[in-house]
């Protein structure tokens, strides 16, 4: 009873969260609704982007796996990308074998709670800027579509659209997120974490931590992978994913390509580790603060086969932040992750094509 009095005397208080909700809700059931009316009466349209077509693309990438594997000692350009993998996977064992063997004490000592950074925001706030990010994604997607239709902007493709409303929705969250920093609760930003002090020496942490990072990422994937095949499974691709495989406008690959591996990484950053993280760690500790943030950063990226990488990926970024107290170190290896992935994601299109 006490827990949802609490809820709704937050409503009253944050009116227009609720007025978000209820929109959302509203423009869900429509959608909803409406497919259900449509699917009857038309036949479906191509979509590139579609759980189909998105199938289909992880169908022919299996099959490229398979081949380049067969001719992975005839096929120059491949043992040069092998060699390379397998240099990063040893000097990422090394650095694991370093860090366990003789900075075991040090990490442990740096990992207890500092009360000096916690932080005045709570998980009502937390609650409130994801709202902020679903209601504005949906409000940009609908005026940007509109806007194109009205300049005749050929809309079949939807990958404009994706792109343009994660971008806008991205920096309002972030101003609103700074708004609350430096306006409501009178505080600096260095307190997300957004501070420059020893720049280099961050960014040279951050590397290291993804070079570290390959060999577990790696075996995370494999035992994925073995479990998929044991099930005799094929996942679709990420929507990201086939976005890359699918489009050949140069312009359109440049401007996904620079949000996907430079542009995204900073603004998750913020408001996972910066905000999110430290709101939950002020309520339930360190461990549950990166528990929780990890699932919802997994989670948020809708792929449920990449559900564990990319909650293994969102624990060591967490470690990251509550080692440094800053998200340069994170920023880094997550813009050095999703450019890898970028690069290796062309270099199979190139395979494929």
């Amino acid at each position: 009873m006490m827990f949802l009095r609490s809820i709704f005397n937050y409503f009253v208080k944050e009116k227009a969260v609720f007025v978000m909700l209820l929109v959302l809700s509203a423009a869900l059931l429509s959608v909803r609704v409406g497919q259900d009316g449509t699917q009857q009466e038309t036949a479906p349209q191509e979509d590139i982007y579609s759980q189909e077509s998105r199938l289909e693309t992880s169908q022919k990438i299996q099959e490229l796996s398979d081949r380049m594997a067969d001719e992975l000692t005839e096929n120059p350009e491949l043992v040069m990308i092998s060699l390379v993998i397998s240099l990063l996977v040893l000097c990422g064992i090394l650095l694991d074998v370093i860090l366990v063997l003789f900075c075991r004490d040090w990490i442990n000592r740096r990992m207890q709670l500092n009360p000096e950074r916690s932080v005045p925001w709570g998980l009502g706030d937390v609650f409130k800027v994801f709202v902020i990010l679903f209601f504005a994604e949906f409000v940009l997607s609908v005026f940007i579509g509109v806007v194109l239709g009205i300049s005749g902007v050929d809309l079949e493709n939807p990958a404009l659209i994706l792109m343009s409303s994660t971008f806008f929705r991205s920096v309002i969250v972030f101003l609103y997120i700074c708004y609350l920093t430096r306006k409501t609760y009178a505080v600096p930003l260095k307190n997300l974490g957004l501070t420059a002090s020893r720049f280099l020496r961050q960014v040279g942490i951050g590397l290291g931590a993804y070079v570290a990072m390959i060999p577990v990422y790696l075996l995370v994937l494999l035992v994925i992978t073995q479990v998929i095949q044991f099930f005799d499974y094929q996942p679709p691709v990420q929507t990201p994913v086939q976005i890359l495989y699918k489009e050949d406008n140069p312009q359109l690959l440049l401007i996904f390509g620079l949000f996907m591996g430079l542009v995204g990484p900073f603004f998750e950053e913020v408001l996972f580790r910066g905000f999110m993280y430290q709101a939950i760690k002020a309520r339930s500790g360190i461990f549950w603060g990166m528990v929780i943030t990890s699932l919802f950063f997994a989670v948020l990226h809708a792929h449920w086969v990449a559900l564990l990488p990319i909650f293994v990926l969102g624990l060591i970024l967490n470690i990251l932040f509550e080692k440094t107290g800053s998200i340069i170190p994170g920023v880094v290896m997550h813009m050095t992750h999703n450019t890898a992935m970028l690069l290796l994601t062309l270099q199979l299109k190139n395979f494929i094509v």
